[in-house]
């Protein structure tokens, strides 16, 4: 039988009829000239009598009975997608695994980044694999640090797109964060692009709000969250003492007269005053923790730059929150936009005391963005930039990604060891593993 994707890819399984509770699947995938190999999977019938609750509106489990027969019939998307892996996958893996167990001691903690997965084509494979990892190596949680598709799509389109991701991040079974992307909030089609032909109505953008309901309401029982409407929280990692603080970049109000969306966040970037408050008073405050003075904090966002607005607030936070001392700042600024010809005014008043705690550690900002792999001291703090995992090649630095290969894809684990400031960053996929200190 056959399973195409988008008229591209052929999907040729063979099924071997096993008893009346299971059958075994091979597969092989066609698209052009290439042909890959995939894993036989054996599949039972009680693979289709439920539906795990996590999963966002999947659909209802399906009912089954009489023959294996029928319950191939019944597989969902979900079900298929566990067919799809390319044979090489599960040896990366095992490679993988293997180098981190090896940066693994008392001292350190693990986690899953990827970001800029973008488009549909190998959505599945991108993350899919780095949820697959969980399964080899203890993680702490899995980041995706944006873009998570390209936003040339009707919302509902673009919602069907995040539902495959999540579906497959979720099946990691440890916390899931997300941190929106400048794509996310379906700028291109919002502005006009693909088909739209009533640009700028504030219907076509996606609200924060929906993304944090898209996304990161699986993951409310794990994180402390500041805003859904605005898509800001921490994160905290108990054994390792480290807060992960997923702050948005693009969290300026871009509206119009009446309150709703207009301006995409594509080219806006600054943080909300609401947001730095929360920053200098909730996500830093460590007086509710018995070892307050041991706990240290990682920053990811989608974009890290001097080109946010308020991003100088930002750091004079931290400042105070690395030394122990208080910060102030207030004034406004404005930004003139180039589409509607309009001048929009944003003050702010943020006021942070750490006095009274002791001097925190800030270990990284972690993002994505760039589509490159980079290290950098940004207003004295390190910067860590991650290659994107789509197929798209957008910088001169950037390796060559090949659809149906071992580089097809880009995502790291970190291996954080606080003891001897240490960042360990090993590659899955196109790039190389690195290494830095802090």
């Amino acid at each position: 039988m056959d399973y195409s994707s988008e008229n591209t890819v052929t999907i040729v399984f063979t099924v071997t009829w096993v008893n009346e509770s299971s059958v075994i699947i091979h597969g092989r995938r066609s698209k052009a000239d290439q042909t890959v190999p995939l894993y036989g999977v054996k599949l039972h019938m009680d693979k289709f009598s439920r539906t795990p609750e996590h999963l966002p509106e999947q659909e209802p489990a399906r009912k089954t009975g009489r023959s294996a027969g029928d319950a191939f019939a019944d597989l969902t998307e979900l079900r298929i997608r566990e067919l799809l892996f390319p044979a090489y996958i599960r040896p990366m893996l095992n490679d993988m695994a293997e180098k981190v167990r090896l940066l693994q001691n008392e001292n350190t903690f693990s986690f899953g980044f990827i970001t800029d997965t973008h488009t549909e084509d190998h959505i599945v494979h991108h993350c899919g694999s780095i949820s697959g990892a969980s399964k080899y190596i203890p993680l702490s949680f899995i980041a995706h640090g944006g873009d998570i598709t390209d936003g040339f799509l009707p919302k509902p389109d673009e919602f069907r797109l995040i539902r495959k991701a999540v579906n497959c991040l979720l099946e990691a079974r440890v916390p899931l964060l997300y941190a929106k992307g400048n794509h996310d909030d379906n700028n291109f089609y919002g502005r006009g692009a693909r088909g739209n032909a009533i640009p700028d109505q504030a219907e076509n953008f996606t609200k924060d709000i929906e993304l944090y309901n898209q996304i990161m309401k699986f993951s409310e029982k794990d994180i402390t969250v500041g805003s859904r409407e605005n898509l800001y929280y921490y994160y905290d990692d108990e054994n390792a003492k480290v807060r992960v603080i997923v702050w948005n970049a693009f969290d300026l109000p871009w509206v119009d007269q009446d309150g709703e969306k207009l301006l995409s966040s594509m080219y806006n970037k600054g943080l909300n005053q609401n947001q730095l408050k929360w920053i200098a008073t909730e996500a830093l405050d460590f007086s509710s923790k018995a070892d307050s003075g041991a706990w240290g904090i990682i920053l990811i966002s989608h974009y890290v730059g001097t080109s946010i607005k308020n991003f100088d607030i930002l750091t004079g936070i931290l400042d105070a929150y690395a030394s122990g001392t208080t910060y102030f700042a207030s004034g406004s600024f404005t930004h003139d936009d180039h589409r509607t010809k309009t001048t929009l005014t944003f003050p702010y008043a943020v006021s942070a005391d750490f006095t009274g705690q002791t001097p925190g550690e800030v270990i990284a900002f972690i993002s994505g963005d760039t589509h490159r792999d980079r290290m950098s001291t940004i207003n004295g703090y390190l910067s860590i930039e991650c290659l994107n995992a789509s197929l798209a090649k957008d910088h001169e630095s950037a390796p060559v990604k090949t659809n149906f290969t071992r580089t097809e894809t880009a995502w790291d684990i970190f291996t954080v060891d606080r003891v001897n400031r240490a960042i360990n960053m090993t590659r899955f996929g196109a790039g190389e593993d690195r290494a830095t200190r802090y």
